[in-house]
């Protein structure tokens, strides 16, 4: 027997350099197709801001008057009807970190920082399917909620709920699963002091938590091995009461800590973000994301069906809880749409843990090429259902939409030739945006005085072209009312009219003359806008 044992190991050794070969290929082939999917997310996040369209604007003022001033404001500043309203600033902190980038390395700077942490908070998602799951399955699945994620590519706070959300539940699925120790959970209240200062989403980490710890009590109450689960019982409801209070931990406090309930109680005004899928579809809005939401949804349903079926050994209330939560906040509000395919992700992967059978569990070169062709296949049929939804001019650039060619334009605006031209072009840009104040506020505070000028021309013409029956709408008013304002205080104008002046035509040309030139051309937009109105409704 002595004599045959080195007769084994020579015969074991091929076999085990085969199997460390076979290891690092399917290392490398998950390194390599992990790069592409993080690249390709980047890459279609990577837009120029727009600040006529988002809410930059608005966040880089509150950041400039926090760090130069040191105001967290308590009142609406963006508003001339009521200026003195209270207001909740529950995302305060994210002004600040935009505004120390912008300052320190412009608007390119906080497109790459806004793509750096969008393509983390991916890698973590897709780090989590494939720890508690497969590759095999979290790569397709990866692939599957892509489209609906680039579609929030604007520098927005709720960037950072994206983060800490995958942050909640790597930390939840490691004690849950036993992979990390009861320590590890005090990371969450500090997490939560921060999710808290940064974005309204803040309690979505208290339910995160709550949900694992309904579902050990319920396995306390119900189940067996009840020492063990009485330790996490106690420990996760340590942590709970730690993160509610660590989210009372902001500059309103308590009032603070309970504004999500109550801050859609008094929109002003409709904001399509805000629409629920129901709403959507009766308005008849050709909302591009939709058919992919119900693609993501109908998976997550059918991988709830396989582990009932197939797979109870996977069955977690605390997963299901989540899935049913992200659901109804994505069917309520489609600007959800991003934070239920996130956690589908590792929900779903979970759910399809045995679907392939042991195949996915071993490494071989014919499971590498079965997922290539999956891969290459799902992106193939995405693709297909709506090619254009992948087609943009405004993608892979960074930085700021009016560049060089803008500057252009706003030097040869004093040109008679070009001037109606250059005010058509201002005046389409501006009325394209129903969140235009919240953008140009910072320019008109901050920027040039050729910019506020220009910046101030556009809404007064965008005031002209959203007239209905003859009448100016409520919130239209307070547009032109807060520009007004602004440039009678600028500018040192005794009143609205010729603050409005002095921004346009500058101090020295108020006459007449110059009023009845800026009338003629409001007018002649206007009756272009409802000559093109009139043919779109006639086609």
């Amino acid at each position: 027997m002595a004599k045959r044992r080195p007769a084994q190991r020579r015969e074991s050794t091929p076999k085990l350099a085969v199997q460390q070969t076979l290891e690092r290929q399917q290392l490398l082939f998950r390194i390599l197709v992990t790069a592409l999917l993080l690249l390709v997310y980047g890459f279609y996040l990577a837009h120029q801001v727009n600040l006529t369209v988002g809410d930059l604007g608005r966040h880089l003022k509150n950041g400039q008057l926090f760090i130069e001033n040191g105001l967290i404001s308590k009142v609406n500043l963006y508003s001339s009807a009521y200026p003195d309203y209270p207001f909740i600033n529950h995302h305060w902190g994210s002004g600040v970190v935009f505004y120390v980038i912008e300052r320190l390395d412009g608007f390119a700077g906080l497109s790459v920082a806004f793509i750096i942490i969008s393509v983390v908070t991916f890698w973590i998602f897709i780090n989590l399917a494939t720890k508690y799951s497969s590759f095999a399955i979290a790569a397709p699945m990866a692939v599957i909620v892509l489209p609906i994620l680039i579609t929030r590519h604007e520098m927005r706070p709720e960037l950072f709920s994206y983060l800490f959300g995958g942050l909640f539940l790597e930390v939840l699925w490691g004690y849950k699963y036993g992979r990390l120790g009861f320590r590890w959970l005090f990371i969450l209240p500090i997490l939560e002091i921060f999710w808290v200062n940064l974005h309204i989403y803040f309690f979505i980490g208290i339910f995160l938590v709550g949900a694992y710890l309904f579902e050990s009590l319920v396995v306390f109450l119900f189940g067996k091995n009840q020492q063990n689960v009485r330790d996490q019982v106690k420990g996760l409801a340590v942590i709970l009461l730690l993160t509610i209070g660590a989210a009372c931990l902001n500059p309103a406090g308590i009032s603070g800590a309970i504004y999500p309930f109550f801050i859609l109680n008094e929109y002003g005004v409709p904001v399509i973000e805000n629409y629920s899928v129901g709403g959507i579809l009766r308005a008849g809005y050709n909302f591009l994301p939709l058919i992919y939401f119900l693609i993501i949804l109908g998976l997550v349903s059918l991988s709830w069906v396989y582990a009932v079926i197939k797979n109870r050994s996977s069955l977690s209330l605390g997963n299901f809880l989540l899935s049913a939560f992200f659901f109804t906040m994505a069917w309520s509000a489609i600007r959800n749409f991003a934070f239920f395919a996130y956690f589908a992700l590792p929900l779903a992967a979970v759910n399809l843990k045995n679907f392939l059978g042991e195949e996915t569990k071993t490494v071989s070169s014919p499971s590498i090429l079965k997922v290539s062709a999956a891969l290459i296949g799902v992106a193939f049929v995405l693709i297909m259902i709506k090619p254009a939804y992948f087609v943009s001019s405004n993608r892979g650039v960074l930085g700021l939409v009016w560049k060089k060619r803008t500057a252009r334009r706003l030097s040869s605006c004093g040109k008679k030739k070009y001037r109606g031209r250059f005010l058509t072009i201002l005046t389409w840009r501006a009325i394209s945006s129903t969140t235009f104040i919240q953008g140009s506020g910072f320019l008109l505070t901050t920027g040039q005085k050729l910019i506020r000028r220009r910046f101030l021309l556009m809404s007064i013409f965008r005031c002209s072209l959203t007239r209905r029956n003859g009448q100016l709408s409520v919130a239209t008013i307070d547009l032109m009312l807060l520009f007004l304002t602004i440039a009678s205080e600028q500018f040192g104008a005794s009143n609205l009219s010729s603050g409005a002046c002095s921004i346009l035509c500058g101090p020295q040309s108020i006459s007449t003359k110059t009023l009845l030139f800026w009338r003629r051309e409001m007018d002649q937009i206007n009756r272009s806008s409802q000559n093109m109105s009139c043919r779109r409704k006639e086609c």
